[in-house]
């Protein structure tokens, strides 16, 4: 057994006999020793795939590129190892799977804690190990190739078994509650999942009283029981939801996916779908032709008509078309 495989253990069991600890102040170094885990894990497989005599190539912080027998290989150089943003850089290159998001969920909490809160709720560390479960349990069998319960033993393997009962069984609870939340548009049931607390960083908030308006909703964090107004959550969330979708729509066709709603002033309004995720705000748009309204995915009634009178014309470049053999032209902005 190499280093990094016997550090990756000891971490992992470290953190579980501090979560079975009664003494409080433990906790944390629980928290810590499970990141650690993972992350060894991580480099584990960096290590099984650098190749023979290229200095564990790809767990080195810095690495050169060298000529052997004239052939161009990559050496690692110095002690400094990778750290979580450059583990997920090389396993984007590599193609290596691993649950990225509950990872950083784990790092977010930790974080959080640790500088945020002298007390640790009990079900705040029993959330961290449920989402450490489903981490390793995934990595461990579909990257490594070993099962987990091999690696770290059946006193180990039971207390994250246990755990991840009981972080189901809290998320079920959670999502019965939230269930009844009524939103103008689909968008914010992919927002709401984002909304994390920002005491304690956990994703299980409960909603108070899903009878008011949106703008009053209330959610109550069941790991550290904080209380958060809507106003506290939505824009953090929006961010983290409509981030990967806006760097993707400007990167394909240079448009933005969301911009700001002139209704609400958040960052929701969806320019494809021509209305606001979170208030449903959907201005009429004009015809710059004439100046007719209409709503979105609608001709006004002259393009509309124009439209019919060129057999396979199904969108405003054909309209235009048409329009240019009369001397004219239309299409659609916001008004």
């Amino acid at each position: 057994m190499n280093t990094i495989e016997s550090n990756a253990k000891l971490s992992i069991e470290l953190a579980v006999a501090d979560f079975q600890s009664n003494d409080s102040r433990r906790t944390i170094s629980a928290m810590r020793n499970i990141t650690a885990g993972i992350l060894l894990l991580f480099k584990l497989k960096l290590l099984e795939l650098s190749p023979a005599d290229s200095n564990e190539v790809l767990i080195k912080s810095k690495v050169e590129p060298k000529l052997r027998d004239g052939k161009l290989v990559f050496i690692g150089k110095g002690k400094n190892t990778v750290d979580k943003q450059e583990i997920f850089e090389r396993f984007q290159s590599l193609g290596i799977s691993a649950d990225w998001k509950r990872l950083n969920a784990i790092v977010e909490l930790r974080n959080n804690i640790e500088h945020y809160r002298t007390d640790v709720p009990l079900s705040g560390i029993r959330e961290v190990f449920g989402n450490a479960f489903f981490v390793i349990n995934q990595f461990c069998n579909e990257a490594l190739h070993r099962k987990p319960y091999d690696m770290f033993g059946e006193a180990v393997w039971d207390v994250f078994l246990e755990e991840e009962s009981f972080w189901r069984a809290l998320k079920a609870s959670v999502d019965e509650a939230n269930k009844d939340v009524k939103w103008e548009r689909e968008e914010m049931l992919e927002v709401a999942r984002c909304f994390s607390c920002s005491i304690c960083g956990s994703r299980l908030l409960k909603v108070v009283d899903h009878t008011v308006i949106y703008e009053d909703l209330n959610y109550q964090c069941v790991a550290c029981a904080h209380v958060h107004q809507f106003d506290e959550l939505i824009d953090p969330a929006l961010e983290e939801a409509f981030g990967a979708h806006n760097y993707a729509s400007f990167k394909d066709c240079g448009e933005m996916y969301s911009e700001e709603c002139d209704d609400c002033g958040r960052a929701s309004y969806i320019v494809s779908k021509a209305y606001c995720a979170v208030c449903g705000d959907s201005p009429l748009l004009a015809c710059t032709q004439c100046g007719q309204q209409y709503h979105p995915e609608h001709y006004c009634e002259r393009c509309d008509y124009i439209n019919s009178q060129a057999p396979g014309a199904t969108d405003f470049e054909s309209i235009d078309d048409v329009l240019s053999e009369a001397g004219t032209g239309a299409n659609t902005v916001n008004p």
